[in-house]
Parts: structure tokens; C-alpha cells; sequence
């Protein structure tokens, strides 16, 4: 008898969440903006009959969402920073994914006061990260700080993306001293002088053009403390030993009327300098080659090991750039940016090679090169 009840109970379980099972959905789509660019980390809410949040879900980097839900969900409502709260009802072919336009913000806000305690702080189309909140004990440079900022990367090259967008310019207390080169500023710029990292969307660099002609862009802003944005910084290291050179000096100078950063590198350690003045706020390949060898017997000519240049490369690498901006009033400015790559590349290559023909002769050759790759730019 109770085997015919624990049965009984059993079925009625099993037929309990089959028919839950059946009474599910599954609701997916994405979010975009008005100009059809994915919104990452919006917050998706289910809505119940009876109001309540019954699931929630966030964006991915393509704005792609999606959840099981009861089928018994009246509405969907998508949050997002910077953009309108929308709210949708669910319709009937929920199984179609969805496309959902959220729209900016246009409330003006105001002037909004950093605090120690806030880490980011949101005005108009400027998002505000607080340093000091999110600085640590190992950070020298900004750059160290800015690819640990939320929805900030920093490629290999120094290169700076925002939500997967490229960063075109950094610029220091909203002066573009560096253009596309600002690597220069991240790299050299102590973390200790910024007070914020600032993210300009649809920025319009043109200030006749400005609230007339939308773009696209996105720009960074580092806002100085009050103590560096007067003041005079000098970094630098020189080490010298066993004919091995290594030399780093910086000068960065930030005023009111005047800003420069002057950088000088040279080694003969295997630090590559090739890419030093790379251009990497713009998107076309700008790159300069060293001038090489051409092979005379080999197919390939010489290949370089997978070791770090430091373990092979004889090389006597000079980098040297002087960017300054003279500021003069109504908006009237003079910039000057200059660089300078010296480089000069040492590569033995050797190589022995067999060819064993049918008629059982066999034809050897060895290959001995000896190479100087050099590149002189101004």
C-alpha cells in the first residue's frame, strides 16, 4: 500500500514539472542605441503580472541577452547608464529574438562634485572615473591604472578601447598635446597628477562644430590635480655596465599657458624602441620598417627565435620625441611635435641544408649571414 502511494506521489511530481517545464519561454535579443551600436551591461528585468522582478540579465559586449522565463510574464524593462528606462510587454511569438532601440539620456545634469567615496560618476556624455578610488600601491604611470578601469583595455601597444570602441585621442586637461600619440602622455604621466580619467563620447574635437555636428567618437581626458596642473615633473633612470647601455629621461611640464612632455630613450639591451612614436589613435597601419637583408640562397631568409628580444637582439635603439602647446587667449594655440627613431639592428644567421637527389648524390650548402638592419626617421 504505501509503494502504491509513493508511486502515486511520485507521478504527480514528475507531472508537476512537466507541465512547469511546458509553461516556460525563452525570450532573446539585443540592445541597441540609436546609432545601432550594441549597449553592453544593460540590465534586462522580467516583469511579472504582479509587478515583481522574477529574472534578470545583463548585455554581453554585443548587447546580446537572453533567459527562460514562465510564460505567465507580462513585460520586459531594459535599464542602462546614460539611456532611457524602456519598459515592453512580451509578445506573443516570443520565440522571434527581439531588437530594442534604448535612447540617450537629454537631461541636462549638474555639475556634479567628486567625492573620495564616489568611484564613477556619469555627466551628460562624460563618464568620470575617480583615481584615487581606484589607484593601487603598484601603480606608476596612469596607464597602469586606466586598463583596470571598468570597460577601459589596453592592448599590447598601448593602444586604449572603451566598450570595444577605439580610443582617437588622450587629452590632458581637455588640451590635445599628444594627438595620436599618446602613449607618450599614458606611459609617462604619473598616476599620482590625475585626479580623473574622463570617457567623452561623441566627442567633437571641432569646438565651431561642437553641439551642431554629432560624431562618433570617442576621446579620453585626464583632469590633472590642482597641485600637477602647476607644476614641473622629471623621471628618469641611467644604467651603464659590461657595454651594455640603458637610458630613460622624461620632462613633463603642466601649466596653464604652457603643457610639453619631452621623452628620450636609448639601449643596446633588446628593448625594442620601433614602435616608440607609434600614431596609435588613428586607424589606418602608419607603422615605419627597418630597412633588411634581402636572402641570396636560402627561400626564407633569417628567422627570429620565440624568445624575448632581450635573449638575442644586438641592437642600438635611440627614441626621442618633444611635444609642447603654447596656449595664447581666445582659444588660439601653437603646437609643436617632434620625434626622432634611430635604430640600428645586428642579425648572424646560419643554416646548413641537405638536398638528397634520386640518382643517390646528395648536395649540401652552408649559409652564413651576417646583417645590419637600420632605420633613420625624423
Amino acid at each position: 500500500m504505501y509503494i502504491k502511494i509513493f508511486l502515486s506521489g511520485f507521478c504527480l511530481l514528475l507531472y508537476i514539472i512537466s507541465a512547469r517545464a511546458q509553461q516556460t519561454i525563452t525570450i532573446n535579443g539585443t540592445v541597441k542605441d540609436s546609432l545601432a551600436m550594441p549597449v553592453t551591461s544593460a540590465i534586462v528585468s522580467i516583469i511579472a503580472k504582479n509587478g515583481a522582478g522574477i529574472a534578470f540579465i545583463k548585455t554581453d559586449q554585443k548587447g546580446f541577452f537572453t533567459s527562460t522565463v514562465p510564460n505567465d510574464t507580462l513585460s520586459i524593462k531594459i535599464t542602462a547608464l546614460g539611456y532611457q528606462k524602456l519598459i515592453l510587454p512580451i509578445p506573443q511569438n516570443a520565440s522571434e529574438p527581439l531588437t530594442i532601440i534604448l535612447k540617450k539620456t537629454v537631461n541636462t545634469l549638474k555639475e556634479v562634485n567628486i567625492t573620495t567615496q564616489k568611484k564613477i560618476s556619469l555627466a551628460s556624455d562624460t563618464l568620470m572615473y575617480n583615481v584615487k578610488a581606484f589607484k593601487d600601491q603598484n601603480d606608476r604611470v596612469i596607464a597602469d591604472l586606466i586598463g583596470r578601469l571598468p570597460g577601459i583595455k589596453i592592448d599590447e601597444k598601448g593602444a586604449i578601447s572603451y566598450n570595444g570602441r577605439s580610443i582617437s585621442k588622450v587629452y590632458i586637461d581637455g588640451d590635445n598635446l599628444m594627438d595620436g600619440k599618446y602613449r607618450l602622455a599614458t606611459n609617462n604621466i604619473p598616476v599620482n597628477a590625475v585626479e580623473q580619467v574622463q570617457v567623452i563620447e561623441r566627442d567633437q574635437p571641432i569646438k565651431a562644430l561642437n553641439g551642431y555636428v554629432v560624431t562618433n567618437n570617442v576621446s579620453l581626458n585626464l583632469k590633472l590635480t590642482d597641485s600637477a596642473s602647476t607644476t614641473t615633473i622629471n623621471t628618469g633612470h641611467v644604467g651603464f655596465g659590461n657595454k651594455a647601455y640603458s637610458v630613460e629621461l622624461n620632462n613633463l611640464i603642466f601649466k596653464k599657458m604652457v603643457k610639453s612632455i619631452a621623452n628620450l630613450k636609448a639601449n643596446n639591451i633588446g628593448q625594442d624602441l620601433l614602435s616608440e612614436n607609434a600614431d596609435i589613435g588613428t586607424s589606418f597601419n602608419n607603422e615605419v620598417n627597418l630597412k633588411t637583408a634581402r636572402p641570396y640562397l636560402s627561400i626564407d631568409g633569417g628567422t627570429q627565435p620565440a624568445l624575448s628580444d632581450k635573449y638575442y637582439l644586438m641592437n642600438n635603439d635611440n627614441a626621442g620625441n618633444i611635444n609642447t602647446l603654447f596656449k595664447f587667449k581666445s582659444d588660439w594655440g601653437l603646437r609643436l611635435n617632434l620625434s626622432s627613431l634611430q635604430l640600428k639592428r645586428k642579425y648572424n644567421y646560419s643554416n646548413f641544408v641537405n638536398y638528397f637527389l634520386p640518382n643517390a648524390d646528395t648536395v649540401a650548402y652552408q649559409e652564413l649571414q651576417d646583417n645590419t638592419h637600420k632605420l633613420n626617421q625624423l
